[in-house]
């Protein structure tokens, strides 16, 4: 058997093993499982704890439990396409490392370091992987003036950053506002008014830009 993929009268690549056809109707079944589960579970939502004086805003989203069997679906499509052979092969270790790099990402990252824990004297955010967690913090003590940036990326989509001025001479913290910072931006403007830091309005003369408002207020 050549590696040449034998044609069909109508052009259709005819698949040189009756498992390739079973291995793409399982994989095809499972994205539409997948497909509707997600219709009826969504992205997932934000959970809100108050420990002591601290408010702790969590991620709980469904969709990381998703990556395991989307990682599968990849690697059987890696699999009818290596049994196919020929140039197919390129295509079978590329779908290899899709999914062995998905299973990597449901492995490293950690659902528990996914949080904004907001006390009266700061706040705390952490997020990404559990090999390469992102920190950052802001002591209101230190903070001279907190101002909400909005920003245009060049797709023209808005963008938002919590920029905190230093009462010393370093540089300025930029914290992106994103779905986890939103629910405590209000409390984290609350907190740092009570802790003696200037918070500076925005555009619109608030400290809330227009763009920001609903999604703040959701």
């Amino acid at each position: 058997m050549t590696d040449q993929p034998a044609i069909d009268e109508q052009g259709a690549i005819i698949p040189r093993y009756p498992i390739q056809v079973w291995l793409s109707r399982g994989g095809l079944l499972l994205t539409g499982i997948l497909f509707v589960l997600l219709q009826f579970l969504g992205p997932g939502k934000i959970s809100v704890e108050t420990i002591g004086d601290s408010t702790v805003y969590r991620s709980e989203s469904y969709l990381l439990y998703f990556l395991p069997f989307v990682a599968l679906i990849l690697l059987t499509l890696s699999v009818v396409y290596w049994l196919q052979k020929g140039i197919f092969y390129f295509f079978s270790v590329c779908l290899f490392l899709m999914g062995g790099s998905v299973l990597f990402f449901f492995f490293t990252f950690d659902t528990k370091n996914q949080h904004v824990t907001v006390t009266p004297d700061g706040f705390v955010r952490e997020v990404g992987f559990s090999l390469m967690p992102i920190h950052q913090e802001m002591e209101f003590s230190k903070i001279s003036m907190l101002y909400v940036e909005e920003l245009t990326g060049e797709d023209d989509s808005l963008r938002f950053e919590l920029l905190g001025i230093p009462r010393s001479e370093d540089a300025p913290i930029r914290v992106p506002i994103n779905e986890l910072m939103k629910p405590a931006l209000l409390k984290i403007l609350a907190n740092a008014r009570k802790a003696g830091t200037e918070v500076l309005p925005s555009v619109n003369g608030t400290p809330v830009p227009d763009g920001l408002v609903k999604q703040v207020l959701h």
